[in-house]
Formats: structure tokens, sequence, C-alpha cells
């Protein structure tokens, strides 16, 4: 059997890629804000698709929050997911997106994010406590 690649693609709309570039503790992915690039969202709903984390911090688990809002909330918001946890020094991928076939053509959905998307690094689990140590790197993938 013959390997093949496909673009992935969301009707309409390619997929766009964030990235941190450099650790830190938290960050605005998308805000309806956003100054407009050909092919690219500039308006609320968005799909979240899928998401990369590195804790550099060598010896602190930090808990990745993904949020349905349009700046980093307070301490105490409670996130849009499960938060991923990331032992320190380690790697994560969270993959929310689902891959599907629409009368013969390839579409990934996503769930959606109404007023935005951004994500912080909280100390604890269950609610955000943002953590001053700046220890994750994110990538992530939204259309």
């Amino acid at each position: 059997m013959a390997s093949t690649t496909r673009k992935m693609v969301r009707i309409g709309r390619d997929p766009v890629q964030y990235d941190s570039q450099v650790s830190g503790n938290s960050d605005v992915i998308f805000t309806a804000n956003a100054v407009k690039v050909a092919g690219q969202p500039n308006a609320v709903p968005i799909q979240f698709l899928d998401l990369f984390c590195r804790n550099i911090s060598a010896n602190t688990t930090l808990y990745l929050m993904v949020f349905d809002l349009a700046a980093v909330p307070a301490n105490a918001t409670i996130p849009a997911f499960m938060p991923l946890e990331m032992l320190a020094g380690t790697m994560a991928h969270l993959d929310l997106s689902h891959a599907v076939s629409v009368g013969g053509q390839p579409a990934t959905y996503g769930p959606q994010m109404l007023l935005g998307m951004c994500w912080a690094a909280s100390t604890t689990s269950d609610a955000l406590t943002i953590d001053n140590s700046s220890s994750l790197w994110v990538t992530a993938r939204y259309a």
C-alpha cells in the first residue's frame, strides 16, 4: 500500500500554530482583537486542536491550564479542560481534535473556544494558581 500525506484542514480554514518561543507562565494564544492575517481566523469562535508543552523546571510539577477567555484570568479560575500535569523536565501532548471524513473529504473538529484562548502554568491542579517560575514552553494549534 502506498503511503499518503494529507494536509490537516477544517472546512473553510487551515490550522494556525502558536508558539511561546521561550518558557513562560502564561500567554494569550488567540483573541478576536488579533491582527488579521490572510487565511487565519480573526474572530471567535475558534477550534482548539492540540497543544505541546515542555516543563523546563528541574524540580517542580506544574499544571498546564487552557482557558476559553480573551485574557489570562486571575487565580482561582477553573480551566476549560482538565489540566495537563507536567512533571519536572517532561514534555506532553494534549490532543482534543478529531479527524473524520465528511462526504469523502477529510475534516477536523475540536472543541469551540467562544471568547478566545489562553494558557497558564499553575502550581495547583483544581483551579489556577499562577506559577511565577516561567517554566513552560507551549506550542498550540487552532483553526
